[in-house]
């Protein structure tokens, strides 16, 4: 028996409909799962209009699912993707101007209690590359005994290029360019900008690459650089790939980490090494305040940051010491500029 049709349901899937246009295949299943359980709940309690919303229904429907056992993580995701669909109500005149009910504060609020997020270091990053090649993937191909070494290559482009999991698994040999040496992708997730991101391949990269292409098994058809991990995730198997790599993880030790670890530990190893914010956006496709969130400052980058700061003060101090008070006090300000 079909569900019925109300406005809460034909907005949610005009919305549904403009993003399955615009953005990869699973992003709309995603969302309407998270939509569909605020759905429900306002429809148990006969709301069927999105105007009918209100900040009390919001609050009460954050309590229920906090008390039936969802996480606050969960909840502030399903938070999140309704305010988008509300947001796209609001738009076309289906709710008053600025009257979202779910709104900012929220979020903060349920944000509290998410665990901070791990990143890869360089040596965790050696440890999860050797487990990753030991862990190879069968075809499923009859009588077919080639295995794939996709989770070493998976690895390698996490931790060179910072895409996330879904561009990672799903990339074609198209976007690799081995004769200039780069890698151009146009992200799943931010796919209606249009924007190609240019990755240069770093030396281990560009050789691991030039091995997969050299190795390809002559029987497999696709252009995924991983083909058996493409071809599953493009059948929606993503859930069964993500607890994969999580298995991985945990025979390292890891158990905090998962694949978006790999894009933290790309952020931050260009953040560490000095690398200005606009030129890590145009690898990554991130606004500079979403690479603030992704960058995670090490120990060595803040001892260099105090030593130059001790270099600089020494440097004033001997550029100053015959000096008279009043001049001292000039130099020093024209150095800080």
């Amino acid at each position: 028996m079909s569900e019925p049709v109300n406005p809460l349901r034909s907005t949610a899937k005009e919305w549904l409909d403009f993003h399955a246009a615009t953005q990869a295949e699973s992003s709309p299943l995603t969302y309407w799962w998270a939509v569909r359980s605020l759905i429900r709940w306002l429809e148990a309690r006969e709301l069927t209009e999105p105007k009918q919303i209100t900040e009390e229904h919001i609050t009460k429907f954050m309590a229920d699912r906090l008390a039936a056992g969802l996480s606050t993580g969960r909840v502030r995701n399903v938070l999140k993707i309704s305010r988008r669909w509300l947001d796209y109500c609001e738009r076309k005149g289906t709710i008053p101007r600025h009257g979202n009910p779910i709104v900012f504060r929220f979020l903060p609020h349920l944000a509290r209690n998410v665990p901070h997020r791990e990143y890869f270091t360089y040596e965790e990053y050696l440890r999860i590359r050797e487990e990753a090649e030991s862990t190879l993937v069968r075809a499923r191909i009859p009588y077919h005994k080639y295995w794939y070494p996709d989770w070493g290559t998976a690895v390698r482009l996490g931790w060179h290029t910072g895409l996330r999991f879904s561009d990672v698994v799903t990339m074609t040999w198209p976007s690799v360019d081995l004769d200039n040496e780069v890698i151009r992708v146009l992200p799943m997730k931010t796919k209606r900008r249009r924007e190609v991101l240019q990755i240069p391949m770093e030396e281990e990269l560009y050789d691991w690459m030039k091995f997969v292409w050299d190795q390809r098994n002559l029987l497999d058809r696709t252009q995924f650089v991983c083909p058996q991990l493409g071809s599953r995730y493009l059948r929606y198997a993503r859930a069964q790939i993500v607890d994969k790599f999580r298995d991985i993880c945990d025979h390292c030790g890891l158990f905090n980490h998962s694949f978006h670890s790999l894009r933290h530990g790309f952020v931050s190893k260009l953040i560490n090494a000095g690398v200005d914010p606009i030129t890590i956006s145009s690898m990554t496709g991130q606004s500079i305040e979403q690479i603030k969130e992704y960058c995670h400052i090490s120990k060595d980058a803040k001892r260099n940051a105090l030593a130059k700061a001790r270099k600089a003060l020494h440097t004033v101090e001997l550029h100053t010491m015959d000096m008279r008070p009043e001049e001292v006090t000039e130099a020093k300000v024209s150095m800080m500029i």
